[in-house]
């Protein structure tokens, strides 16, 4: 039987520039795309799902998407809930069986160890849920209820839009491409917050209001995205870049 992890292990991040134009254009976007982050749409769930269920910002790379992801948290009213994962050693021998309801992840991509959770926040699932009809990775909900092992969320677009699902933990298999650093498993939520999304996450529906925030020039890479994630559809797009003012785009 593998035994249970004594210490828990860190997740090195990149954490992007902290500059002063940095901030600014981050804190611009968030502000074009949510408005007042304690304003009256926050008071309900009613309210919370309808502002946020058509509203997102989409960064190129991972860690600008966490880092937007925390400061939206931070800023935003709710009781904060934190899942912290329950770590246990990979004993070597041990055979994973296709059904085993083990999924396999690189560190890089596992999910975070202490996950930063509140009723009303945007999530996307990372992998395929089968419950009740499934749900596809990739698909993006509002937190209704959090509980002792399971949480609950409305869907944010389309045909089921507003129907309530229930999302639980799983088992990953965190891997390692470093031979000596030990492989381990991890009872976790398959989640990540949703204010912000990369690009390279798949939403099946347009959004209403978006934010995209451009570290370089990468126009090219943009556009290729844009079909990608429904966002012409987009009634308005605000595009942030460090070196560029804001630019509105309406349809």
């Amino acid at each position: 039987m593998p035994r249970q992890r004594s210490t828990p292990t860190r997740q090195a991040i990149t954490t992007p520039d902290s500059s002063t134009a940095w901030d600014q254009a981050i804190d611009k976007v968030i502000g074009d795309v949510y408005g007042d982050l304690k304003g009256g749409w926050s008071d309900t769930m009613g309210k919370t799902f309808e502002h946020l269920c058509d509203r997102a910002i989409f960064s190129q790379s991972a860690a600008t998407t966490s880092l937007i992801n925390q400061r939206i948290c931070e800023l935003i009213g709710g009781e904060p809930y934190t899942s912290r994962a329950e770590d246990v050693f990979y004993s070597p021998g041990c055979v994973l069986h296709e059904f085993s309801g083990v999924t396999p992840v690189p560190s890089e991509w596992a999910p975070v160890r202490d996950m930063g959770l509140k009723t009303g926040m945007p999530v996307i699932i990372t992998e395929h849920n089968f419950l009740k009809g499934g749900l596809v990775s990739g698909t993006r909900m509002i937190i209704t209820g959090l509980y002792d092992g399971f949480l609950k969320a409305q869907l944010t677009a389309g045909p089921f839009k507003g129907d309530e699902v229930v999302i639980g933990k799983m088992w990953f298999l965190v891997t390692h491409q470093d031979s000596s650093a030990q492989d381990f498993f991890r009872y976790q939520y398959p989640l990540v917050p949703a204010y912000a999304v990369t690009f390279h996450f798949f939403l099946s529906e347009g959004l209403r209001i978006s934010g995209v925030f451009l570290e370089q020039k990468v126009y090219a890479e943009f556009i290729q995205s844009v079909n990608k994630i429904g966002m012409y559809k987009c009634k308005q797009m605000f595009i942030v870049s460090r070196s560029k003012n804001v630019v509105l785009v309406k349809d």
